[in-house]
């Protein structure tokens, strides 16, 4: 039963959310209304304040995520790109209702920098980027790859109606694996 009802106040807030984007607060009587039960449940046996929902929603992805990516095998899955096409972008693709309204939502600015956050940390083990290259830290150059990447998985989602993962997956590794300079020509200009 607590479940059903934790269920209820997180559908709630995302209901909220989705109706009002710009609104960077909600009461506790406006989520209790919105869920069907009192504010006394909500306080009792759920969440103290608001921020307690928020912090929820955002570490239930987030752990999610870790999830993901702990069952990342470098010998067993190979390059990470090819196991984020594999497996990433169908659990995002899942969720894309929720996790469009975390990237647009007034309320929850925070949840990008915390998951480029979440896979860089992952990506610092994996990869091995060419900071002399470039002139930068590992930990910069990795954090860079990753919030490119990010943003490209953002992009295909916030779409109105995204291509299913298993089409958009050749346009990911495309998109990931090319020159940044190779996605755009440039027109010549005409005397």
């Amino acid at each position: 039963m607590a479940r059903y009802t934790r269920e209820k106040i997180i559908g709630a807030f995302f209901e909220l959310v989705a109706e009002t984007p710009q609104k960077t607060n909600f009461t506790i009587s406006e989520i209790a209304l919105k869920a069907g039960v009192s504010r006394q449940a909500i306080y009792q046996k759920h969440f103290r304040n608001f921020n307690e929902i928020i912090t929820y929603v955002d570490d239930y992805i987030i752990w999610e995520i870790r999830q993901w990516c702990r069952h990342y095998d470098k010998e067993k899955d190979g390059n990470p790109l090819d196991y984020v096409a594999d497996n990433l972008l169908p659990f995002v693709y899942n969720k894309r209702e929720h996790l469009r309204l975390l990237h647009t939502a007034a309320i929850t600015q925070p949840f990008e920098d915390t998951i480029v956050s979440t896979y860089t940390e992952w990506a610092i083990d994996i990869i091995r980027p060419q900071s002399e290259t470039f002139n930068l830290p590992k930990d910069v150059l990795t954090k860079i790859i990753v919030e490119q990447i990010v943003v490209i998985i953002k992009t295909w989602l916030l779409q109105e109606a995204p291509m299913p993962p298993q089409e958009f997956k050749k346009d990911f590794l495309n998109l990931a694996k090319a020159p940044l300079y190779s996605y755009y020509t440039m027109e010549t200009q005409k005397s």
